[in-house]
């Protein structure tokens, strides 16, 4: 009896291997059954595949962008071929793909699209002509009719190949089939790629992610001699803003489960046939600050600014289980957009802000009681007269976190004093301390969360007061279930610890005991200074009785230079009797001595501190 696995298990299986596409490949050469389950996953997000877990080099990823496009155009030449073998644009003798690729199409992100066409239509990469051969422009084709050579092709069937494809092109472009609109009909780059949207939209048998994000946010535009210079790569993606309401897409995004809409070009009007369409949403991230010099040369839509927010708002209202929503940007109309979520408060999870002004929201928390996580990214607060009796209820909150731009101390305490013990993650990110009416300083946050929350798994804070080291300290006691934590101090701020103070911290933290869950600590910032005596006090004074010790991550990639060989030395002294830093991760700019690296071996990774990007594993 032969082995066989099941296709249900098949595609459990491939699932956890979606974004590797070698594999997926490998995967699809198997067998017939192996083949047919793995092609749907293959194919579901073939530019993601391209883009984002793409690590070759730009020219090969030229080549790729090309088979690619060339393989969806192969399936759009079957649609089309009585009309082109009526006009001799190919031969009738061409197979039909394998597969009709198109209808597995599930993530479509428009910005991945259009670097792919981009690929395929520029011949020049990185300065260097690629030695593949790439489609050509179209109008480097001739206008004449090509006749086919019948004998040459000896009537055998034959794949559709690149000239075939290019000759495809330039008869839709030339004789203009699609009606796209007459300033796209003149722009070969927004042409093509709104053909292959339309194409994908009115084809696919659903999509479950559309992304609509520059992902290059402000770099849309260059400053170049004080005059803006407009980048089309990235702004060809808003052309198909306008896809939804021009065409009948309803059967392919009535299931749309997770929508990407963070341009800066009019949106009002998209959002709105959204609404229509979508009620399935489960995640959504937009961005509500249109500008008008991002709409530039597109068509203005009939719609005003005042207009965008009222869209996200009924967009909100349409949805039958919204789960988690990222608010970005939003100047004007975030009343009406938090209202809308009383419509979701059974199922949202999920609450992302981004540049918002918190003084305005803390209002419409109120009946989110279900929450679980709540970010604050690059917020503020215009307002120091919000009330402190606010009746907000965060009680199933788990993760809250704070990013590193100050926040007034009084809106995080509001927050925080809703949680429960349930909180299990936690980034106070960096308090704005503001004095009291009676002048004092309330710096006892740390201590607050430490009291409070004594299941926490992941603490992340700002350093800058030696008030908060019994803090700390008092935190690594009470909260036993730590596995990350994460302490940090602002570059040239005149509030760092001296090294005396850090040294006392550590030494504190070691003589006490680490708790036995820790798996990272980290200390983040180029202000950190500490001896190599403290740090081994810190790493050596655990329990040897125990049969449980902290094995952790030692995070020192802030970039800090107090770092030396005999730090190194603390560490490999620390891990000889029983092993406590099972990776230390240290900044590629730090001085170390070759001989002492190769002492460490693989325990130590250079990692670059702007980017905190590998450099290279000892």
């Amino acid at each position: 009896m032969r082995n066989y696995i099941p296709p249900e298990c098949l595609q459990l299986i491939f699932d956890n291997i979606e974004n590797d596409r070698i594999s997926l490949h490998s995967c699809l050469l198997v067998n017939r059954t192996w083949c047919y389950n793995t092609i749907g996953i293959l194919w579901k997000q073939p530019f993601h595949l391209l883009y984002a877990c793409n690590k070759n080099s730009s020219i090969k990823r030229n080549l790729q962008a090309t088979n690619l496009l060339e393989v969806y155009i192969s399936c759009l030449i079957q649609l089309y071929k009585s009309i082109l073998v009526e006009k001799s644009i190919v031969s009738q003798f061409i197979k039909p793909p394998m597969f009709n690729y198109v209808q597995y199409l599930k993530f479509l992100d428009l910005y991945e699209l259009y670097m792919a066409i981009y690929d395929y239509k520029d011949p020049k990469i990185n300065g260097k002509v690629s030695r593949f051969p790439l489609t050509p422009k179209f109008n480097s084709v001739s206008r004449r009719r090509i006749p086919i050579n019948q004998q040459q092709l000896d009537n055998s069937t034959h794949w559709v190949t690149s000239e075939d494809c290019m000759l495809v092109l330039n008869f839709f472009f030339r004789e203009n089939l699609f009606d796209l609109g007459s300033s796209i009909n003149n722009d070969e780059y927004r042409w093509l790629g709104m053909l292959m949207c339309k194409f994908f939209l009115e084809h696919s048998r659903s999509i479950d992610k559309l992304s609509i994000d520059a992902k290059s946010g402000f770099s849309i535009y260059t400053l170049a001699n004080q005059n803006f210079i407009l980048n089309r790569k990235y702004l060809n993606v808003d052309d198909c803003l306008i896809i939804p309401y021009c065409l009948d897409s309803s059967n392919c995004l009535s299931k749309l489960t997770k929508l990407v809409c963070t341009t800066r070009y009019r949106k009002a009007n998209f959002l709105l046939s959204i609404a229509n369409i979508c009620h399935c949403i489960k995640t959504l991230i937009v961005r509500v600050d249109c500008d008008i010099t991002y709409s530039w040369p597109l068509p203005l839509l009939p719609t005003s600014r005042n207009g965008e927010h009222e869209s996200v708002a009924k967009l909100i209202k349409s949805q039958r289980g919204l789960v988690h929503l990222e608010l970005q940007y939003c100047s004007s109309g975030l009343g009406n957009i938090m209202s809308a979520l009383k419509t979701q408060v059974h199922s949202l999870r999920i609450l992302h802000f981004t540049e918002i002004d918190l003084s305005y929201i803390l209002n419409y928390l109120t009946p989110l009681t279900n929450l679980d996580t709540l970010k604050f990214q690059k917020c503020y607060s215009t307002r120091a007269d919000f009330s402190l009796d606010l009746m907000i209820n965060l009680s199933k909150l788990s993760a809250l976190h704070f990013d590193e731009d100050p926040i007034p101390l009084k809106i995080v305490e509001i927050i925080i004093d809703a949680c429960s013990f349930n909180l299990r993650s936690i980034n106070l990110g960096r308090l704005l301390y503001t004095p009291d009416l009676d002048g004092s300083i309330n710096m006892n946050t740390i201590g607050f969360v430490a009291s409070r929350f004594h299941n926490l798994t992941f603490f992340k804070t700002n350093i800058d007061s030696k008030e908060q080291i019994p803090q700390v300290i008092e935190l690594f006691k009470t909260c036993s279930y730590l596995e990350t934590v994460i302490l940090c101090q602002v570059e040239n701020s005149d509030k760092s610890l001296s090294v005396y103070e850090t040294n006392n911290m550590l030494e504190t933290l070691g003589k006490n005991g680490l708790p036995t869950t820790l798996r990272c600590f980290a200390l983040k910032g180029k202000q950190w200074t500490f001896t190599c005596v403290s740090l081994g006090i810190f790493l050596g004074h655990h329990d040897v009785s125990k049969r449980k010790s902290p094995v952790f991550e030692l995070d020192l990639t802030g970039g800090s230079s107090c770092f030396t060989n005999f730090h190194l030395d603390a560490i490999l002294n620390a891990n000889r009797h029983r092993k406590v830093v099972k990776k230390v991760l240290l900044s590629s700019n730090m001085l170390l001595s070759s001989e002492m690296m190769a002492k460490a071996g693989e325990l130590i990774k250079l990692v670059n501190p702007e980017s905190d990007k590998v450099v290279c594993n000892h």
